[in-house]
């Protein structure tokens, strides 16, 4: 009797509606680093205890965790940042902490944050952590939808002692990625769609009507594509969706939740859509809604979506989006406010911006601080991406360390690359022609 009791109850855990399986996570990210660039992605921080008791950055990266030496750690400050910053961008949404010694040092308060190009993002905040112990790892988990190439927890306060210190650092991505859903609210119908999950094998689509759940698990069996529509609705009600990831290793956390409130108030959407390619930009224009007081612009790098607002609160039949980049194709909908509420999604139309072809070229001289001179044959827009990069560490730092030029291979040579270190470089000139 009792081992059938304990079946039921499993089975009971197992299939609870609206419970999305623990989420899983990778295996740390970081390499292990044996400098602040080496063997990938730079470690960098606010300060580094000096020689000859060196502790560096990377010491926090490098996966001893034993010992009382390689560890990072201020000087003569008890408050500051390490950072990490990986050569592509990752959606990070868990760290480890490990402090094995001297827990006066550890970190009290403090945020994780993720740099957006501009801005530090929160993604994490933590205070009054007093528990520190030996070979002790602290874990801690948090939303995050978004790509990020470099994070860092910001210490904000340690525990009494001048100086701050972390072990070992880690930073890991959900095993299952999480899909992005956007909703569209219809006559007696909700449309939702997500971005495509590589490892995915099919998706779960929870509904509740209270934001933050507890959630029905819409189709039980998970659907396969990456759009649904859900036909049992009551116009006037408001409902809240999340969807899942599936594959062979687990279902991933929930998504972003959208609401969308079905209603037989249908508005004229926009038709007509067009949009037109050109160099860094895509022009988009639709005949107009009579009524219609503003519209919204939306993209996705996906035919059908899920799309984001790009603009709100356009008063004209037509928008030229300059935040594209060339050789990306752009999928728009636009759709028309008329007395604050918002009508269905016009046609979709997409769009590939290209360079000119009468952008030019330039033969850029660089002078290193060794005294040789390098030069390169570019178009204008490489010679762009080379100041563009010199400007942005010049001003703050951000960005590789080097600036990486191809060359065309000569045998027996399959390809050729220079680095050009940024504080070797003492200045260059650019011929056009």
């Amino acid at each position: 009797m009792k081992k059938y009791l304990v079946i039921m109850l499993l089975l009971v855990a197992i299939f609870i509606p609206g419970t999305a399986m623990a989420t899983t996570y990778t295996d740390d990210l970081i390499p292990a680093m044996t400098s602040n660039t080496t063997p990938s992605g730079i470690a960098s921080a606010s300060s580094e205890y000096p020689s000859p008791s060196y502790r560096p950055a990377w010491y926090a990266f490098d996966n001893i965790s034993t010992g009382v030496t390689n560890v990072w750690e201020t000087k003569n400050v008890s408050t500051g940042w390490l950072a990490y910053e990986f050569s592509i961008p990752k959606k990070i949404c868990k760290y480890t902490l490990e402090i094995s010694h001297y827990f006066d040092r550890a970190p009290k308060n403090w945020n994780f944050e993720a740099w957006d190009g501009s801005d530090w993002v929160i993604l994490d905040t933590q205070s009054d952590v007093t528990d520190w112990s030996t070979q002790y790892k602290k874990e801690y988990m948090f939303d995050n939808n978004t790509s990020y190439k470099k994070y860092r927890i910001n210490v904000l306060a340690n525990n009494g002692s001048t100086l701050l210190l972390i072990y070992e650092m880690e930073m890991m991505e959900e095993l299952i990625p999480r899909p992005n859903l956007s909703a569209t609210a219809g006559n007696a119908q909700v449309t939702l769609a997500w971005d495509s999950v590589s490892s995915a094998t099919s998706y779960k689509i929870y509904r509740s009507t209270t934001s933050g759940g507890p959630y029905t698990d819409l189709v039980p069996t998970g659907v396969t594509t990456t759009n649904y529509t859900d036909n049992d609705v009551t116009n006037g009600t408001t409902y809240y969706y999340v969807v899942t990831a599936v594959n062979a290793s687990g279902e991933s956390g929930y998504s972003n939740e959208e609401s969308a409130t079905p209603t037989d108030n249908e508005l004229d959407v926009p038709t007509n859509l067009s949009a037109t390619a050109g160099d860094a930009q895509v022009n988009l224009t639709w005949n107009t809604v009579s009524g219609a007081t503003y519209y919204n612009v939306k993209r996705a790098t996906t035919s059908g979506g899920p799309y984001d607002t790009i603009a709100s609160s356009v008063t004209s039949a037509n928008y030229t989006d300059t935040s594209v980049t060339n050789g990306t194709t752009y999928y728009y909908v636009v759709t028309a406010l008329i007395d604050g509420e918002e009508s269905g999604n016009s046609n979709e139309a997409s769009a590939t911006p290209q360079a000119s072809s009468s952008e030019g070229r330039a033969v850029l001289w660089v002078t290193m601080a060794n005294g040789s001179d390098i030069d390169y044959d570019l178009s204008m827009t490489e010679v762009q991406n080379f100041i563009n990069w010199y400007q942005s560490k010049a001003s703050g730092g951000v960005g590789a360390p080097f600036y990486t030029f191809s060359k065309t291979p000569i045998s027996p040579y399959t390809s050729r690359m220079d680095y050009l270190v940024f504080n070797q470089i003492v200045c260059w000139k650019v011929n056009q022609y």
